[in-house]
């Protein structure tokens, strides 16, 4: 069996959720064999507790690779100046990628 390491894609909120009091902030980790993955979350450099992040199981696609998403429910105001950093380890193939989200991107987003 091949193994194949993880493609990060950042999941930004929908303008409509940025004027909102929190947003969700996610990272899609895809066309990964074989599972599992190791999905971490820094905000700005610091590190947060597993718990602190909504993050699915594995799911097998179509093509035969796995994705999975996990996702951070943070208040606007950490949002702005804030930069959002995915990690997802992948001991199969010994890949460590990120995918990091600036404040700015969800400044654009929102309009």
């Amino acid at each position: 069996v091949t193994s194949i390491g993880p493609t990060l894609y950042p999941l930004l909120p929908p303008p409509s959720e940025c004027n909102d009091i929190n947003v969700t902030i996610g990272c899609l980790v895809t066309s990964f064999i074989p599972p599992p993955v190791t999905i971490s979350w820094t905000i700005t450099g610091s590190s947060l507790a597993p718990s602190s992040a909504m993050t699915s199981l594995p799911v097998q696609t179509s093509g035969g690779t796995y994705s999975q998403t996990t996702a951070l429910v943070v208040p606007m105001e950490e949002v702005k100046g804030g930069q959002f950093t995915c990690r997802a380890q992948h001991p199969a193939t010994k890949t460590d990628v990120t995918e990091t989200i600036e404040d700015g991107e969800l400044v654009l987003q929102g309009g």
